[in-house]
């Protein structure tokens, strides 16, 4: 029992992790810093925070209030596409959500200049999402790299 109790405390945090996740891509996105989503869903900047990282667990109304505030339908926040998308493009869109979450930290500058890429993401074939996601890749290690 305790096994099964366990495994399913794994998955759950799995998914507040993968619906922070997407909470903080629709913001970035969004042009918004955490503290301007905390005030339009009326939480605390570090609620946000710790919804984010998957610390903290949300409750349906507060997708809703979310996908509201981000524009975003509330299936976003669980399935992570606006849209239908193929198993192969939703997994090159997951992983240049993710580098474009971590940009965003470090420059969002050159988050700016991918947003042009980003518009016209569903049109490009998979090899040039894989090529994309591994130049920004490379980008980001290289800089990892000069900073330690």
């Amino acid at each position: 029992m305790k096994k099964k109790e366990d495994k399913e405390e794994h998955e759950g945090m799995e998914l507040a992790k993968r619906i922070g996740l997407r909470i903080k891509i629709a913001r970035l996105k969004a042009g918004m810093l955490q503290k301007d989503l905390a005030e339009k869903v009326g939480f605390h900047r570090m609620s946000i925070s710790a919804i984010e990282s998957g610390r903290r667990f949300t409750t349906i109304p507060q997708l809703v209030a979310f996908a509201k505030a981000l524009n975003v339908p509330v299936s976003y926040f669980l399935t992570g596409a606006e849209e239908e998308m193929t198993e192969a493009a939703d997994e090159y869109t997951a992983e240049m959500e993710k580098l474009l979450a971590v940009l965003m930290e470090r420059d969002a500058e050159a988050v700016a200049n991918l947003r042009s890429v980003m518009e016209n993401w569903d049109k490009l074939p998979p090899a040039d999402k894989k090529f994309i996601i591994n130049t920004i890749s490379f980008a980001l290690k290289s800089v990892k790299d000069r900073l330690e």
